[in-house]
């Protein structure tokens, strides 16, 4: 394919030889700020109102918290089936660009 070459033509050519055309990437925060013990003995001087485990590190810098429920239609007979709604609760605290938090939270729920 030459450089005049349109972009269905590459898609559908990267296409068929296996070709990834998407992009990828993976952050990863340093040991010194996040890190799991999963071995680490309970301290004698532990304060009984931490939540447990809390002396083992930090696995992670955020957590989030999400369900999502679908209500569908299916006929048994034909096979034949609608999506009827559709609902995703999440949890994400202090949103720093709601938008890309939507797009994100939207495009795992259809994957």
């Amino acid at each position: 394919m030459g450089p005049d070459a349109s972009l269905s033509d590459l898609a559908t050519k990267g296409f068929f030889e296996r070709i990834d055309l998407s992009a990828h990437g993976f952050y990863a925060i340093d040991a010194s700020r996040c890190g799991f013990n999963w071995d680490a003995p309970l301290p004698d001087d532990y304060p009984c109102d931490l939540p447990p485990n809390s002396h083992k590190g930090q696995p992670f810098n955020y957590f989030t918290q999400g369900v999502a429920c679908t209500e569908v239609e299916i006929d048994v007979l034909s096979g034949n089936h609608r999506t009827i709604q559709a609902d995703l609760l999440v949890d994400l605290g202090a949103s720093l660009n709601p938008m890309i938090d939507i797009g994100q939270i939207e495009g795992a729920f259809i994957q």
